[in-house]
């Protein structure tokens, strides 16, 4: 008593099996760390001196490479800083035109 298999349809379709069996999963998505919800994100672009532009650049590196802490938090700490004093920075600003 010898098993029946069914009829062989080609080398086309065990091509097509094989291909279908090893074809990569899609990828799923890159799962960032979270941020907190509240948080909202906002990408801008600002025009200053180029010499101000590079000391900011290295005191965001040195603070990363110290801290760790993302560039962007080092960033908004930054900018709060400065906010905090707007009266010292008002002062150092030119007298408007008259």
């Amino acid at each position: 008593m010898s098993k029946q298999l069914p009829a062989s349809r080609g080398v086309d379709d065990l091509l097509g099996v094989l291909r279908q069996r090893h074809q990569p999963t899609p990828a799923s998505p890159a799962v960032r760390p979270a941020t907190p919800a509240a948080v909202e994100m906002d990408r801008r672009s600002w025009y200053m001196r180029r010499d101000v532009a590079d000391s900011l650049a290295r005191a965001l590196d040195d603070l990363h490479y110290a801290t760790r802490a993302p560039k962007h938090i080092i960033l908004a700490a930054i900018v709060e800083h400065a906010l905090a004093d707007l009266d010292g920075i008002r002062d150092r600003l030119p007298d408007p035109p008259a």
